[in-house]
């Protein structure tokens, strides 16, 4: 069993001994009663069994796109975007997976008002862009590329507050929108899988910030202080 995530702390690994059966020294298994949501497989038995199971700490990336809007990359550089429209954020190079962003006019400004996490056929969004300015009220939507329901791993949590989503899916990756009353904070969390093969906004993770701001093509954006427009457009 491999952790995708310790609450973004760093523990040594562990093995730990599982053991299942009914000895003297063990108490007897429960069993509930099906039930038409989850098939009880094993009702009335109990396997007698030695697990050994072996948990570590892997990668994750984490990136964040906030205000007007500041991007914090993969690898902690801090390009801004200042435009208008839907970019890319996070997309994967190795397999079939993209967060795209849309901003929307903040004053004199942009900002995030919606987010959509696709991964394979399924694609969710959180929109806040039809909503008055100043009043934001996020709304959740789904799509399939092939018409049927959404993969019942993938799921979309909201707090008591309706103002604070997440997104998950079966790679591990996950995707956590906050909405404020003029803009939205969007938190992306890349899986191991993805070290060394993402593109977007967020950069290119590998651990070196040197290389973040990478075009389409592999090259890298000309560095500008306040907007970096080129690596913006190459995104949109």
């Amino acid at each position: 069993m491999r952790a995708i995530k310790d609450q973004g702390k760093t523990n040594p690994t562990k093995t730990m001994t599982i053991t299942l059966g009914t000895p003297a020294n063990l108490l007897a298994f429960p069993h509930s009663q099906s039930s038409h949501f989850v098939p009880h497989l094993f009702n009335g038995y109990t396997p007698e069994a030695r697990i050994q199971v072996r948990v570590e700490d892997a990668r994750e990336g984490r990136c964040t796109s906030t205000g007007d809007p500041h991007i914090t990359t993969f690898d902690n550089r801090f390009p801004n975007n200042y435009a208008h429209g839907d970019f890319v954020l996070y997309a994967s190079t190795s397999r079939n997976f993209e967060v795209q962003s849309r901003h929307w006019h903040c004053n004199s400004v942009t900002c995030n008002c919606g987010v959509a996490v696709r991964e394979d056929n399924d694609i969710i969004i959180i929109d806040m862009c039809q909503s008055e300015y100043g009043f934001a009220h996020p709304t959740v939507s789904y799509k399939t590329a092939d018409g049927k329901p959404l993969s019942r791993a993938v799921t979309v949590d909201r707090d008591t507050n309706g103002k604070k989503y997440k997104v998950s899916t079966p790679s591990g990756a996950y995707v956590v929108a906050e909405a404020r009353s003029t803009h939205m904070q969007i938190t992306v969390h890349a899986p191991r899988v993805d070290f060394e093969h993402t593109e977007g906004l967020c950069g290119f993770w590998d651990g070196d910030p040197s290389n973040d701001l990478r075009m389409r093509d592999g090259s890298l954006s000309p560095r500008h202080t306040w907007w970096d427009k080129e690596f913006s457009e190459e995104w949109r």
